[in-house]
């Protein structure tokens, strides 16, 4: 009886060392466990993909190629189905830090919800640098020679009684609407050009009537 099992300890532990080989999985003397490869580099070192079954569905960590033509590195839920949200959330609170809606892409950074908008911040954003890519049409066409300014009495009637600048969107436009500001950006410099133009042409009238003073 001994015998017998000492023999079956020695099949187990022949066969628990064949499995735990190079390619399956090594303990190593410095604490480090390796599935798929024989020298991990952390304390737990999985080489290929990993599949953890929830009861969310199959989430999948792994770096392969999906529906791209090349290789990418990602986290997927292999159930599909309806909308996916991937957050990284504090542990304690519950509070969502960022929320990656795999649906339709967009990304929240302070809320879950990012509404209409790819990117949504609940907070301040500061940045070193900005570009807006789509500005159309920018300010520039208020040089040609064939745009015409409106007469300075005409832009004070419409003041008192809109209580804001022509083109310009009122408070009220703005709280509902937002303000885009690519658009906003190149109105602002459309005035400022206007304001140019008009500031050209009152040195030209000055100049006028000092002409004339003189030669009177």
């Amino acid at each position: 009886m001994r015998q017998k099992n000492l023999l079956l300890f020695v099949i187990i532990g022949t066969l628990f060392s064949k499995y735990c080989s190079a390619q399956n999985t090594p303990w190593t003397t410095n604490g480090n466990i390796g599935i798929g490869i024989a020298n991990p580099l952390g304390r737990f070192h999985v080489e290929g993909g990993a599949i953890f079954g929830t009861h969310w569905g199959n989430v999948r960590i792994l770096k392969t190629a999906v529906t791209l033509a090349v290789d990418d590195l990602g986290i997927w839920n292999a159930a599909g189905g309806g909308g996916q949200v991937f957050n990284i959330a504090d542990w304690n609170t519950g509070t969502k830090g960022i929320s990656i809606n795999t649906t339709n892409g967009s990304v929240g950074i302070g809320t879950q919800d990012a509404g209409p908008y790819k990117l949504a911040v609940e907070g301040t954003v500061g940045v070193r640098k900005l570009k807006v890519t789509q500005v159309s049409p920018w300010a520039d066409y208020v040089f040609n020679p064939a745009y015409t300014l409106k007469p300075l009495s005409q832009i004070e009637a419409f003041v008192k009684a809109n209580k804001h600048l022509p083109e310009v969107p009122s408070t009220k436009e703005v709280e509902k609407n937002e303000i885009d500001i690519g658009e906003t950006t190149a109105l602002l410099l459309r005035k400022i050009e206007k304001l140019t133009l008009y500031v050209i042409e009152l040195d030209k009238k000055m100049k006028d009537s000092k002409n004339k003073l003189v030669n009177y």
